[in-house]
């Protein structure tokens, strides 16, 4: 049989250990479920757990080790179980580095955006200010009649002028012919 990892011995630990109470931490029984000799290596992997398990603030330890408790995290962890808890937080810290792989991402488009903005600035403002140069130039140009303006306006008056002089001539000389013809129908 393999040995077992610290982390599967800190499962059975979370497991044998009292909520609130210190209880001795019972090696044989460790050695008998993981099938553990006495050898040194055997000892460092027992004692290798339980360190972990403290570090994990999972237990809590008295001063010469030998007697544990669980702490509030170690009964949450309990309740879920430590392997599975293993893999959540595995989990979560490859959703962490996916997170940051995006956010990497996301500022490398920026930069290159910042960028482009920073080298098209100057042209854009540029024509910018040809555009509006122009549109104020356009604008003062609608404000005072040009020469050729009024050179037509002068023509449109002479016209009026010519075409009214037109129709009163026109008008006379249909009165006068109105005149000549009523007298030629009497006379018949």
């Amino acid at each position: 049989m393999e040995k077992p990892t610290t982390d599967e011995i800190i499962d059975f630990l979370l497991n044998t250990l009292s909520d609130n109470k210190f209880k001795n931490v019972d090696s044989k029984l460790i050695r008998q479920k993981f099938n553990l000799t006495f050898s040194s290596d055997d000892i460092d992997l027992i004692k290798n757990s339980l360190i972990k398990a403290e570090n994990k603030s999972l237990i809590e330890l008295n001063q010469n080790k030998s007697f544990a408790k669980l702490t509030e995290i170690g009964v949450s962890v309990k309740n879920v179980g430590w392997l599975v808890y293993l893999e959540y937080e595995k989990a979560k810290k490859l959703d962490e580095i996916e997170i940051e792989s995006i956010k990497k991402d996301t500022l490398k488009v920026d930069l290159k955006l910042k960028k482009w903005q920073i080298k098209t600035f100057w042209c854009i403002f540029g024509i910018a200010i040809i555009g509006s140069g122009l549109s104020v130039y356009n604008f003062i140009n609608n404000l005072f009649p040009s020469r050729n303006e009024e050179k037509q306006e002068e023509q449109i008056i002479r016209m009026e002028s010519e075409l009214s002089k037109l129709r009163t001539l026109v008008l006379d000389q249909r009165k006068v012919d109105s005149l000549r013809n009523s007298n030629s129908y009497i006379k018949k």
